[in-house]
């Protein structure tokens, strides 16, 4: 008996050595993080738990939180996450998350209380401990007071939502990026919107148009560019989708702008994929059109400068002038002895060649240079010329004839087949053949025929619920037809009270 209550002893003791032990690891963690940070981690990173990476965070304010796992080797990484609140004991674990679909990732969502500590323990199921992978805390930012989030109380940075114009996550007015017209804007590829602000000053048409990058090619792989264009209010006046943008690939399309309007221009990929794209917002009202002219100019040699030539005369003799030094003074020639030195006088000044002028007097020879002029060439130049640009409104398909949508042509300009050349829009609405009745009212939405005639309605048999004798069987009829045979000579009774007539 001694050595029984000696073994659970021991084992108590063991037991309370290793809670106080566990308790105290609890509280410790890896990493403290804060809304908006991210960490790499590795299946061996854990060094305070069982191989798990602990991360502790102090809850700012209140609402929902994000933690996510982003882990690349998905052969060999599934993180799991399990939550606790207060310390990591086990009683104050709240929840738990193993991803097991395809990405191999977790998206954890807690609602969390201002002024409470959580544990995140993490660690990889597969065991890979070479498998590395991020974690990353961040915020559904759904609540905000003066521009603060009241779950981290960080500053809104007035960005706007996606799909969500005029306006930021914090509510305040977003007037979104002013567009300059003919500018044309790297679009990252992703399924976020980017927001430009434009106001019109003038009703005029402006060409919206998305460009391949490098001419790569397109098909499959295109990003599918998109754009939205919305009123001050956020609703949608125009979204390009099959009709207005041909294969969904790029948009080529103009739009009517109503003068004095604000409008807000969205653009953003269908698809996210690696490749950036272009989008440019174009004055619709002119085609600039290059025109070739001669020009007479200097002429330039091969490494860019200049060329000069001498002046010549109209006997064709080369005309000179007095050369001048870097001060505008003339420069005089100066005597040389025979090895070609310069001869100076007794205090070292240059001795200069002199003459004798018309009067006879000693006068100072310049030294003559050739007067040298810019040699000129005619080259071929461009320049050009703007011509009138005509928007031409959208037209209706219907049963009798295909439509178009709206669209812009020069008005001087003519395409291969010498038809008007069409600068944007344009494209082709099918003929509709059919009766199409798409808000279910019973008529043609195209030439407002009846859809289907209503059956007429039976009328009510008026007799179905009569008491009266005339309407039954039997004796009761008999007596009732012998009655009838005395009320038709006297004219009596000729109504039943159902309304039919008796006789």
């Amino acid at each position: 008996m001694k050595k029984v209550l000696s073994v659970v002893l021991a084992l108590v003791m063991m037991l309370s050595v290793f809670s106080v032990s566990f308790a105290s690891a609890n509280t410790e963690s890896d990493a403290t993080m804060v809304v908006g940070q991210t960490k790499t981690v590795s299946g061996n990173a854990g060094a305070v738990f069982n191989g798990f990476f602990i991360v502790r965070y102090v809850a700012v304010g209140n609402g929902t939180i994000i933690i996510t796992s982003d882990g690349e080797s998905y052969g060999d990484c599934n993180p799991v996450i399990e939550v606790y609140k207060d310390s990591m004991k086990s009683a104050n674990k709240i929840g738990d998350e193993e991803n097991t679909n395809k990405t191999h990732n977790f998206v954890y969502e807690l609602d969390v209380v201002a002024g409470t500590v959580y544990f995140f323990a993490m660690h990889n199921s597969f065991e890979n401990d070479e498998a590395e992978w991020d974690v990353t805390i961040t915020c559904n930012h759904e609540i905000y007071d003066n521009g603060i989030c009241l779950t981290c109380l960080t500053e809104c940075d007035h960005t706007v939502r996606d799909n969500i114009v005029g306006c930021c996550p914090c509510g305040e007015n977003y007037d979104g990026e002013a567009i300059v017209v003919g500018n044309k804007y790297t679009v990252k590829s992703d399924k976020d919107y980017r927001w430009f602000r434009f106001d019109a000053k003038e009703a005029a048409p402006y060409i919206l148009t998305s460009e391949n990058p490098d001419g790569s090619s397109w098909g499959d792989n295109s990003a599918n560019p998109a754009f939205i264009i919305t009123d001050e209010t956020g609703e949608i006046v125009l979204a390009n989708d099959a009709d207005i943008s041909k294969d969904n690939v790029n948009f080529n399309f103009p739009f009517l702008f109503a003068e004095g309007e604000r409008y807000f221009i969205g653009v953003k990929s269908e698809k996210n994929l690696t490749d950036d794209w272009y989008f440019t917002f174009a004055n619709g009202t002119k085609h600039s059109i290059p025109e070739e002219y001669e020009a007479e100019e200097q002429k330039v040699d091969a490494e860019g400068n200049l060329v000069f030539e001498e002046k010549k005369d109209e006997n064709g003799d080369v005309v000179y002038e007095e050369k001048k030094d870097e001060n505008g003074n003339v420069v005089y020639e100066v005597k040389v002895d025979a090895e070609g030195n310069p001869v100076l006088d007794a205090d070292g000044n240059p001795v200069y060649k002199t003459e004798l002028d018309a009067d006879g007097n000693s006068v100072k020879i310049p030294v003559m240079v050739p007067v040298m002029v810019p040699v000129m060439e005619t080259v071929i130049k461009v320049r050009y010329i703007d011509h009138e640009l005509k928007y031409v409104p959208q037209k209706n398909a219907n049963h009798n004839e295909a439509g178009h949508t709206p669209y812009v042509y020069c008005t001087e300009c003519k395409d291969e087949n010498g038809k008007d050349l069409v600068i944007a829009g344009g494209d082709a609405i099918p003929q509709i053949t059919e009766c199409v009745d798409a808000n279910a009212d019973n008529a043609c939405d195209i030439c407002g025929k009846v859809m289907v005639e209503p059956e007429p309605e039976e009328p009510e048999d008026p007799t179905k619920d009569c008491t009266c004798n005339c309407h039954k069987k039997g004796i009761s009829k008999f007596f009732f037809d012998f009655a009838l045979f005395f009320q038709k000579i006297f004219r009596l009774n000729s109504v039943c009270k159902c309304g039919i007539r008796h006789y």
